[in-house]
């Protein structure tokens, strides 16, 4: 079970003019002064009086409730949470030492829901000896839209996808056992990065709780081991240790595992957070000290502009830039991507539309790009706008090519080493417009290096172009997929096969040119009737026969008469999925 230390944030309540980085660590992240603490006693005194007067106040001039008659009697309270009893699956924290200590968390109805279904791959499992980027994600309290383990309705619900620049994701909230949601460790261990739950005393009540805790070291050694027993059965990797900084004196070789905290929001932080937060990263990277981000969802709760996912990318990206890119990926085979954040308005599967409904689901999230965008000529986004070939987005090209002209776009950066076996590669292409696109991939052995172009173009793309490329292979085409009758362009599923034996797989790009492909029309016809009607609520389980499956692998639930009338339920990564009242003909199927 994994265990950082994390140096406490500075609990500061000014913000400080930015210092030149050649300062040192020491002078950069100190303690309170007696003058700040005076002063910030005075402020909260004034708070309190001010509060005080506005109380009085309301209570001497009470607002009347418009919507309730004086005779009405008050609403009655929603029902007291019940994890025993079935219920829509949600996750949910474990908030005093009796809850932890009986164990009741596994009798719960929710608790196989809350299972994730990703591990950590074996490359990632020990800790790079280098300054690492801990993230945690305290966040609007937790357990918020991605409480919904099996999925949510909001397309603009809050995600990270620069799993590239994290090493370690801790999930927080205020309560005294914060369990992760699933859908949080499968979007980081599909990348590779390790998820820790939070272990909290705070305030006078932690005071009684770490007393009982330590009373006796039998005591101590009960906790420790449901915290354990929780991590090993949800699938997450440890809990988060709170530590004060003489950590790092007692850290030794471990001097990486000790994190200096930056919060995002500004709260006594050098540089002052927020869009620079990059301020104090540049000083901890040239100091070699690990670092540790509170609440980067600063972007998404303060509502910077233009939008979420342009603001996001514009923070992230001054992180990378101070930082570097930590992560690779590929490093192991099968790898899939279909450019899916875990959010959307629409689900498409092999090309077909699913549902037309606003989701949320991180578990639904595969493989994130790692984009530069550097060159302008060419810009590259996920599009949740436009139809996908798989999920809720595609990612998009939009820019204009010249004759003869070709430009690259950088989609991952792996370290996948190559074995005897062939590499089989599959992918979709839809197209608009005179523009074309092909794979570029490069790899590497000792110091020699290696470029393939999968393009349907072969016979036809510009001699110069061929000549950048050591190889270029025309790959099979597959499927084209059926499409809705008013759209004007199709998805095109192309594979291949490659041996590159003893090479190691460094990139996957796009090369954007000029060419033709041959477009197929088809068209894609429903005819779906409604008859009688009835509710049904159900949980329903399955295993499958065999050995393990690919962590992709997910669960797409359908409802209805037949393969044609089917209606799209939502996705399962565990083995389980609960309807609530769904709305059936007779003689459906599930």
């Amino acid at each position: 079970m994994s265990e950082h230390n994390v140096i406490p944030k500075q609990t500061h309540l000014h913000k400080r003019d930015p210092k030149p980085p050649s300062q040192s660590i020491s002078s950069l992240f100190t303690s309170f002064t007696m003058n700040s603490f005076f002063t910030t006693l005075k402020n909260l005194f004034n708070l309190l009086l001010s509060l005080f007067s506005r109380l009085i106040s309301s209570m001497a001039n009470p607002k009347p409730d418009e919507s309730q008659s004086p005779t009405d009697p008050p609403p009655p309270p929603p029902p007291a949470f019940d994890p025993s009893k079935p219920s829509v699956p949600i996750s949910y924290p474990i908030k005093d030492l009796k809850s932890l200590e009986s164990r009741s968390y596994f009798e719960s109805f929710h608790y196989p829901f809350n299972k994730s279904s990703v591990p950590l791959p074996a490359p990632d499992l020990a800790a790079p000896n280098r300054p690492r980027m801990l993230v945690c994600h305290d966040m609007m309290g937790g357990y918020a839209d991605d409480k919904w383990v099996q999925g949510g309705s909001n397309a603009e619900a809050y995600g990270i996808w620069h799993w590239h620049l994290i090493d370690v994701f801790v999930y927080f909230s205020h309560n005294l056992v914060s369990v992760p949601p699933p859908c949080w460790t499968n979007a980081a261990h599909t990348h590779g990065v390790k998820v820790l739950g939070t272990f909290l005393v705070e305030w006078d009540e932690g005071i009684v709780i770490a007393d009982k805790l330590l009373s006796t070291k039998e005591s101590a050694r009960l906790y420790a081991e449901r915290l354990t027993e929780l991590a090993d059965a949800l699938g997450f990797d440890g809990w988060l240790k709170d530590s004060p900084k003489r950590s790092a004196s007692f850290a030794g070789a471990r001097k990486f595992d000790v994190y200096m905290g930056i919060d995002v929001f500004g709260r006594g932080t050098y540089g002052g957070g927020e869009w620079n937060t990059h301020v104090a990263l540049d000083v901890l990277k040239k100091d070699n000290v690990s670092a540790a981000l509170f609440a980067p969802g600063w972007v998404y709760e303060s509502k910077q502009g233009p939008d979420f996912e342009t603001a996001q990318n514009r923070w992230w990206g001054l992180v990378e830039k101070s930082w570097g890119i930590l992560r690779n990926y590929p490093k192991v085979v099968p790898f899939y991507s279909n450019f899916d954040q875990g959010r959307g308005y629409h689900v498409y599967i092999e090309g077909s539309q699913a549902a037309d409904v606003p989701w949320n689901n991180l578990s639904s999230q595969t493989f994130q790009p790692v984009l530069d965008n550097s060159q302008r000529t060419i810009k590259a986004f996920i599009n949740f706008k436009d139809a996908a070939y798989t999920g809720g987005a595609n990612i998009t090209f939009e820019g204009n090519i010249e004759d003869n002209a070709a430009l690259t776009t950088r989609l991952f950066r792996g370290k996948l080493h190559l074995e005897d076996l062939p590499l089989h590669i599959t992918y979709s292409v839809m197209q608009d417009g005179k523009s074309r696109l092909g794979l570029s991939l490069g790899f590497s052995k000792n110091s020699e290096t290696k470029s393939i172009l999968l393009t349907t173009d072969a016979e036809f793309i510009a001699d110069q172009l061929k000549t950048q490329f050591d190889m270029v292979i025309n790959p099979v085409l597959v499927k084209i997929s059926r499409r809705e009758s008013s759209s004007t362009s199709q998805w095109i599923l192309k594979e291949t096969t490659i041996k590159m034996r003893g090479y190691t797989l460094n990139e996957i790009n796009v090369l954007h040119y000029s060419g033709k492909d041959e477009l197929h029309d088809t068209t894609l016809e429903t005819d779906l009737r409604q008859q009688g009607m009835k509710t049904v609520s159900v949980k329903m389980a399955w295993k499958l026969k065999g050995g393990d499956n690919p962590s992709f692998v997910k669960y797409n639930i359908y409802v209805g008469k037949s393969a044609r009338e089917a209606k799209y339920l939502g996705v399962a990564k565990v083995g389980a999925f609960y309807v609530s009242d769904l709305v059936v003909v007779p003689d459906s199927q599930i």
